[in-house]
């Protein structure tokens, strides 16, 4: 029994001498050579962050490995698989941020090549309508969004405008479709007075009749290719021989009505914006107001024409009446 203890102790001293495995202060476990410290309760080949349970850094061998906890299960197909699953609860009603999974990545000056995406969500071949590449949900009955982006580097509000209202998804920034966007239910734009400025009538301009609606087919996403209406990067320049996937979808087989954005621009460029690749757009809900201007100084032209006519009415009738007391005629 006694050899047995010890060639076990030797060989488990064997195995923490080979792997560099340190219990620091506090009970934490460091995993990595050169280690003298572990702020997290696990760290490897890192010394971790004492806001981390566990904290890994990436191999530093040629390829890099970078993931940082992988779960692989692909022979049962009865049982539910979380590759990472965390829960907290925060119920002391402290200031404490709760992060579920927190992706970051980030250089920190700008750089001209390498992509960088904070969380990736891919799925597929499941029941139709099960595929979710990121599934985000909102719990409870306070205020908050399922998914929540913003543009920039820190966050634009302390909340979402201290709106008690839970949303699917909310947004701080411009916001791109590649596609149709389908609405059921209703559009609804924020047109509150507080919100504005420089509140004035606005007045009509007969230029409303200086534009031309076109009718129009929207370019299939293979000739928006071949045309260099819009810019691939690098990594992406194979689509261009290569079968494009959805490249011809349903909006490019109808025709379309509106109008041209650079005619458009040229009579109200207000209503005309550009993108970060120079396409322009059209606000075309601005068209609205100046639509209704127009329509209202129609009206009141309308009505005015209605006056003179029914005073020309009256004097003829009145006219006719005398006439008829002249002659004796009734």
């Amino acid at each position: 029994m006694k050899r047995i203890t010890i060639a076990l102790s030797l060989t488990m001293a064997s195995l923490v001498s080979m792997a560099q495995i340190n219990v620091f202060s506090g009970n934490n476990v460091g995993i990595g050579a050169g280690l003298t410290s572990s702020l997290s309760s696990l760290s490897i080949n890192t010394t971790g962050v004492d806001y981390a349970s566990l904290c890994l850094a990436p191999a530093t061998t040629s390829p890099l490995k970078t993931r940082g906890l992988l779960v692989n299960n692909i022979t049962s197909t009865t049982q539910n698989f979380v590759g990472i699953g965390t829960v907290f609860s925060n119920t002391n009603g402290s200031q404490s941020v709760l992060r579920g999974i927190w992706g970051y990545t980030c250089n920190p000056t700008a750089q001209a090549v390498g992509q960088a995406y904070g969380v990736i969500g891919t799925a597929g071949n499941c029941t139709t309508g099960y595929n979710f590449g990121v599934l985000g949900n909102i719990q409870g009955t306070n205020g908050g969004a399922a998914i929540y982006g913003y543009v920039g580097s820190s966050q634009p509000c302390t909340s979402i405008n201290r709106d008690t209202i839970q949303y699917a998804g909310y947004f701080v920034g411009k916001v791109s479709i590649i596609g149709s966007l389908w609405v059921n239910g209703i559009q609804i734009t924020s047109s509150d007075q507080k919100l504005k400025k420089n509140i004035a009538v606005l007045d009509s301009s007969d230029r409303i009749f200086m534009l031309t609606p076109k009718k129009y087919f929207y370019k299939t996403r293979k000739e928006l290719i071949s045309s260099n209406a819009i810019t691939l990067a690098k990594s992406d320049t194979a689509k261009t021989t290569a079968t494009i996937e959805n490249e011809t979808p349903d909006y490019t087989k109808k025709q379309h009505y509106g109008f041209i954005a650079q005619d458009l621009q040229k009579i109200y460029p207000d209503l005309v914006y550009t993108s970060g690749d120079g396409t322009l757009g059209v606000d075309y809900q601005g068209l609205i107001p100046i639509i209704i201007a127009q329509l209202k100084v129609m009206k009141q032209s309308q009505d005015q024409m209605q006056k003179q006519m029914d005073a020309k009415d009256a004097r003829i009738e009145a006219l006719e009446q005398a006439l008829a007391k002249l002659t004796g005629k009734k």
